[in-house]
């Protein structure tokens, strides 16, 4: 698959594809758009089929820029792989996907 691909409807953004070193970068600048809203922004992580590191980066980047806007995010349908590496990494209730172990 190799790939990322944002979708954006109204204030939710559902992510399809890889979530890895090689498409992070290009999902981070493809949504540099959806910092200059308001309101609160969900990310909906159901299409997410494989993840690594980069992805939690990915999210941790997101949490800073809504946090410096005052916004809220949220993270919706997160996989187990992604929710394993955020326990490992130390920010999952940092990021709200604290979930069961």
């Amino acid at each position: 698959m190799r790939s990322l691909s944002l979708h954006v409807e109204g204030d939710t953004v559902a992510l399809n594809g890889e979530m890895t070193f090689s498409t992070v970068t290009a999902a981070l600048n493809q949504s540099n758009n959806l910092f200059g809203r308001e309101g609160e922004l969900q990310v909906d992580l159901k299409g997410v089929a494989r993840v690594d590191s980069a992805g939690v980066s990915l999210l941790l980047e997101w949490f800073r820029r809504m946090e410096q806007q005052r916004r809220k995010i949220s993270f919706l349908n997160v996989p187990h792989a992604l929710q394993r590496l955020a326990r490992i990494g130390g920010v999952a209730t940092l990021l709200s996907i604290d979930a069961e172990r």
